[in-house]
């Protein structure tokens, strides 16, 4: 579009600097790196638990993470296509990293089959917080189409780092205290970091609709 080439042709300087200008970006990015870091290691770790330890159906513990899986999209699709969940992005941060918490904390203990496929369908609902985070970037204030790749590429990296963290984190735990759900419950507190992420971005006054507004400048 004429408005996206003009952004682009008004860019100058090092995109990099988006890390100055918006530290945003950093604390968005402390999101996913824990929201991450609990969902891989739990997913890599918690079978094995509800197989020997909970005794539960390897089909069942198998439909369980499908559910997860599955509960995730139609809701991440609504809270960044409907304009009230949109407005509501800090709010739908907290519930869900309080939300995940406490799914993974009650998979940890429960056997009986239909509750824990519906702890499943909550984490995998309250899992919302993902894209809702990935398109921060992009609802930055006045955020130019470089600096929104450099943040893009900034999420990814925290996407990764997170991932590859947390199985080795619920590993080391395991082997020094010897206890596998010990291990997996220290890891399910990560995604509470949502919680101080969303407060930040409330005290920052995010507005996910400033990209709307004719001429609002960042800081403005």
């Amino acid at each position: 579009s004429g408005e996206y080439r003009r952004r682009m042709d008004a860019q100058r300087g090092s995109p990099l600097t988006v890390f100055r200008k918006y530290p945003e970006l950093w604390i968005i990015g402390l999101g996913m790196f824990g929201g991450m870091t609990a969902n891989t290691g739990f997913q890599t770790f918690w079978p094995r638990l509800a197989e020997e330890q909970l005794h539960i159906d390897p089909k069942i513990v198998a439909l369980t993470l499908a559910f997860q899986a599955f509960a995730t999209a139609p809701l991440g699709f609504l809270v960044n296509a409907v304009p009230r969940f949109v407005s509501k992005q800090p709010l739908i941060l907290a519930v869900g990293g309080l939300a995940v918490t406490a799914s993974y904390t009650a998979l940890l203990y429960t056997t009986d089959t239909p509750v824990v496929l519906l702890l499943g369908v909550a984490e995998g609902l309250a899992r919302a917080y993902f894209p809702v985070l990935m398109t921060m970037v992009f609802l930055l204030p006045r955020v130019k189409p470089r600096e929104a790749g450099i943040g893009l590429t900034f999420m990814e990296t925290c996407i990764w780092g997170g991932g590859a963290l947390g199985p080795v984190v619920v590993g080391f735990v395991e082997e020094a205290v010897g206890d596998l759900r010990v291990a997996i419950m220290v890891i399910c507190f990560a995604p509470l970091v949502l919680l101080p992420v969303a407060g930040l971005l409330v005290l920052r006054r995010w507005d996910p609709f400033a990209n709307l507004t004719p001429g609002r400048a960042h800081g403005a």
